[in-house]
């Protein structure tokens, strides 16, 4: 069982209650001495013991705190994903976590339906726990909403997938050498003409995913994992 912690030091003794308390003792049967394995999403894990079983609390001390990114790809990914409706977006977050994304960047469209969001707490909630299950000990950065022109600037590599068509992902140019990526996936509907030609400006090489129209959603999933094989650690 692995628990998110914000502020992990060695030999502290350290409350649980809510969702932890409740699933430790009530369907784990974690008792006092069982362990517990604790990560703060910086990049830090320690082992701890329960030390104290209460009605709606559980103590437990940490026993050593060490850094650890061996789950953490080499490929800094920042994926900018069009803004989707209702629990689309709930899906690319939870999946872009667990295939390797460092940051996740919500992006008004011109086709985007959803223009505005109070939903960024529970994206970083739904990434805690996509991190916690995946065996992560950095919980991706989600930022935003951006309007695309303001999110495309600065990259030293970046992929825009489009059905309009482009290069496979082999012949874009994108070379192992570079540390940090961004992949750009639009929204339902795709992006327009002119959100690909101002993405070609900002360095973005323009890439496919095949033949087939892809929902958003899978699309995110499908070029996470194409960069993952391609430069990352899933090759």
């Amino acid at each position: 069982m692995r628990l998110y912690y914000p502020d992990l030091l060695p030999d502290c003794q350290i409350e649980l209650t809510g969702e932890d308390f409740n699933y430790l003792k009530n369907v784990l049967r974690a008792g006092t001495g069982s362990k517990v394995s604790l990560f703060d999403g910086k990049g830090n894990s320690a082992q701890a013991v329960i030390t104290g079983v209460y009605p709606n609390r559980m103590t437990v001390r940490t026993e050593s705190v060490s850094a650890s990114v061996e789950t953490e790809s080499q490929l800094k990914t920042v994926l900018l994903q069009g803004m989707l409706k209702g629990q689309k977006m709930d899906l690319v977050v939870q999946k872009a976590v667990e295939l390797g994304a460092t940051e996740i960047i919500p992006v008004i469209t011109v086709r985007a339906e959803v223009r505005e969001t109070r939903k960024i707490d529970r994206w970083k909630k739904i990434a805690q726990e996509a991190a916690k299950q995946c065996g992560r000990t950095v919980t991706p950065e989600i930022s935003g909403p951006l309007a695309f022109k303001d999110c495309i600037k600065g990259f030293p590599a970046g992929v825009i997938f489009w059905e309009g068509g482009g290069y496979s992902l082999k012949k874009a140019g994108i070379h192992k050498t570079h540390a940090e990526l961004a992949v750009a996936i639009g929204p339902e509907g795709g992006f327009t003409e002119d959100e690909v030609s101002l993405a070609k400006e900002s360095g973005f090489c323009v890439c496919s995913l095949g033949p087939r129209i892809l929902r958003a959603e899978t699309a995110a999933i499908a070029a996470l994992a194409l960069v993952q094989y391609q430069f990352g650690d899933l090759g």
